[in-house]
Formats: C-alpha cells, sequence, structure tokens
C-alpha cells in the first residue's frame, strides 16, 4: 500500500488481505523480515487486491519481479 493511499483504498486492502502490512523501522531489528514475511505470506490476496485496482496502482503495484526480489530478500534476513 503506497503512502499515497486514500483511507478508502487502505481500508478496501484490509478487508482484502485481512491485515495491515507492517511497516520497517529503525527501533525493531527484525521488521524488515517481518514485513516480508507477511507479505509474502499474503501474496495470493495481494494479488488479487492489485489486479482488482491496477488502474488506482499505476506503477505502485507488485511485478513478478518485485515478488522475486522478496523472496531473495526474505532467503537473506
Amino acid at each position: 500500500m503506497t503512502a499515497h493511499a486514500s483511507p478508502t483504498q487502505y481500508q478496501a486492502f484490509l478487508v482484502a488481505v485481512s491485515r495491515a502490512i507492517p511497516i520497517d523501522n529503525d527501533t525493531r531489528w527484525n521488521s524488515w523480515l517481518d514485513e516480508v514475511t507477511i507479505t509474502l505470506k499474503k501474496r495470493k490476496e495481494i494479488m488479487s487486491w492489485t489486479e482488482d485496482n491496477w488502474q488506482e496502482l499505476g506503477e505502485d503495484a507488485l511485478t513478478r519481479d518485485d515478488w522475486q526480489e522478496l523472496e531473495d530478500i526474505k532467503e537473506i534476513l
């Protein structure tokens, strides 16, 4: 979900994915791992929601390469 998402888009995302994706932060050493792990667990739901909201997302939609990069990052972390 992008930083410029409307409250309506965000609520629709929460309903479709059944949870928020955590945001990385400086105070939790494993916040990146949490963010990536949960995103990958919810991949099917996120991809479905993305397909339904393609026009609004534009370049912010995750591509096949983005998903592979997340898999690679998880493996490293």
